[in-house]
């Protein structure tokens, strides 16, 4: 599981750590920086998946992520540096890239990278990237020596490639050594993390049957009608369990349906007990907060284990008394799918409901006076129990007695 997330010079952040717990509550103002901490993430997840030639911008030359090129470093930077600890048995994974950004040339080009494990007995590279005027390689096997080339086994790899792509798309290192076979672990993690940026208005209309939810949540019905019989039962049975506690009036059924002569076209359905008679409606009446509660749901109980989830503001348009309910299915269902939770909030109805021994899961972000955005575990915070005793926590950020404390004003 991932354990940490390490950022230098990367967008807004000067160089600081995000400490990612079962659940983790990601707070701050406007521009704090939460979201150039979450695209730090989707950046990992990306340089598994592809070359580097499109890692911020798609083939129409569109940002994918926020900012594109321009925005990748912090203000008269032209490097940044991320990092992740990865925790397993018998100890830990630590990887680290450093890039170089040419905005003129449009392009991202690795400098350094390398993983590292981390035991109780000692640290070692299982694999580190090297440079010589023809090609890059990947060097792994014993302690790296430079001066010693019999000290360790050289594989090509391509420049626009990262290690974890190599691991990934060509498994010949994780065959050859121990390292390799160790670092895939840490590499597979990272291609599983998954962004939800819900979209209510994009899942009113029909969908088509698919193994993979979109990120904004708009083929959920085509999602739910992909999964094999057993598992759509129990994903919609569990939907319907939290969502009957939503509404004033409970509904009775929430279900799928094909549509049209190929049967290829699905449509989400809710069946609802606000009138004598039961009543069903479609996607394209129901509330924006349900769409969004029954997305939220989905793709919580849908993650493969060990993978972190991220799903950004994840109170938008679900009323405030219902605060204490999503905090209960992102405890309950992190434990028992064994995934991590990454949340990002603005609301303080949700910061208010939680008790003191969940404080450890909270992050804030916020500039200081040279506009570098830092997080601070809040309960790491000396001052907390001061400030605590004025109100919720919700109470205190509403006031912005948490910013100005941190800020030293």
């Amino acid at each position: 599981m991932i354990k940490e997330l390490h950022l230098k010079n990367w967008k807004s952040f000067g160089d600081t750590i995000l400490y990612i717990e079962p659940v983790t509550v990601l707070m701050g103002l406007n521009a704090s920086g939460k979201s150039n901490a979450i695209d730090a993430l989707l950046f990992l997840q990306r340089i598994v998946k592809k070359d580097f030639s499109d890692i911020f911008i798609n083939e129409e030359g569109k940002d994918i992520i926020r900012g594109g090129y321009e925005e990748a470093t912090k203000y008269k930077e032209k490097n940044f540096t991320i990092g992740v600890l990865f925790g397993k048995e018998n100890g830990d994974l630590y990887y680290e890239i450093t890039c170089v950004i040419n905005i003129t040339n449009r392009n991202c080009t690795i400098l350094n990278e390398k993983i590292t494990e981390i035991t109780n007995e000692n640290t070692i590279i299982l694999l580190e990237r090297g440079f010589d005027l023809k090609s890059d390689f990947i060097k792994y096997g014993k302690p790296i020596d430079l001066s010693d080339k019999q000290a360790f086994h050289i594989v090509p790899i391509p420049k626009h490639s990262s290690i974890l792509n190599h691991l990934i798309s060509y498994k010949g290192l994780s065959e050859y050594d121990a390292g390799g076979k160790k670092a895939i672990v840490l590499a597979e993690a990272l291609e599983t993390i998954f962004i939800l940026d819900v979209q209510p208005n994009s899942a009113r209309d029909y969908s088509k049957i698919t193994d993979r939810l979109q990120g904004n949540g708009s083929n959920v019905a085509g999602f739910i009608a992909g999964l094999p019989k057993k598992k759509q039962k129990g994903v919609l049975v569990k939907i319907l369990e939290y969502a009957k506690q939503l509404p004033e009036k409970e509904f009775t059924k929430i279900f799928v349906k094909k549509v049209g002569i190929l049967k290829s076209d699905v449509m989400l359905y809710c069946e609802e007990s606000f009138f004598e008679e039961k009543r069903i409606a479609d996607a394209r009446t129901l509330s924006e907060g349900t769409l969004r509660f029954i997305i939220i749901l989905t793709a919580i109980l849908t993650r493969p284990a060990n993978s972190l989830l991220v799903i950004e503001e994840i109170d938008n348009g679900i009323h405030p008394s219902r605060a204490s309910l999503l905090l209960e299915i992102l405890l309950k269902e992190s434990t028992e799918k064994n995934i991590d939770i990454l949340v990002t909030t603005h609301n303080e109805a949700f910061l208010n409901v939680l008790t003191p021994h969940l404080l450890a899961f909270v992050m804030y972000v916020h500039r200081d006076k040279a506009g570098n955005s830092i997080i601070t575990p809040v309960d790491e915070i000396e001052e907390l129990p001061r400030l605590l005793a004025q109100g919720n926590l919700g109470d205190v950020v509403a006031n912005k007695k948490l910013h100005h404390f941190l800020n030293g004003e």
